[in-house]
């Protein structure tokens, strides 16, 4: 099975903001991110499929995470909220990683 490219480049993105806390993040650049994903994953096996599709709805999770941490004023909310990124990033890096590793196999 080949994965599409974006996934490479995705996990490449997602092991940047790994390794930098979020600050840049913005909302432009995960749409850019979303629309690359192919509209339908019939090139998929039915497990790749479904990462595939776990990805990409939270994609659109981490979008939402991010408009809320952008918009919190209070310390304690935006520390949360910046939580809930990192937690996002990591659920995304493993699932991404699953998917690459199906197509290596």
């Amino acid at each position: 099975m080949t994965v599409p490219a974006i996934y490479p480049e995705l996990h490449a993105f997602l092991t940047g903001m790994n390794q930098n806390p979020p600050t840049p993040l913005s909302t432009t650049e995960i749409d850019r991110l979303i629309r690359r994903i192919p509209p339908t994953f019939s090139e998929l096996t039915p497990t790749a499929c479904a990462i595939a599709v776990e990805i990409h709805k939270q994609l659109h999770l981490l979008k939402t995470d991010v408009l809320f941490w952008q918009a919190a004023r209070q310390p304690a909310t935006q520390t949360q909220r910046y939580r809930q990124i990192q937690q996002r990033l990591g659920i995304l890096q493993g699932y991404v990683e699953q998917l690459l590793s199906l197509g290596d196999g």
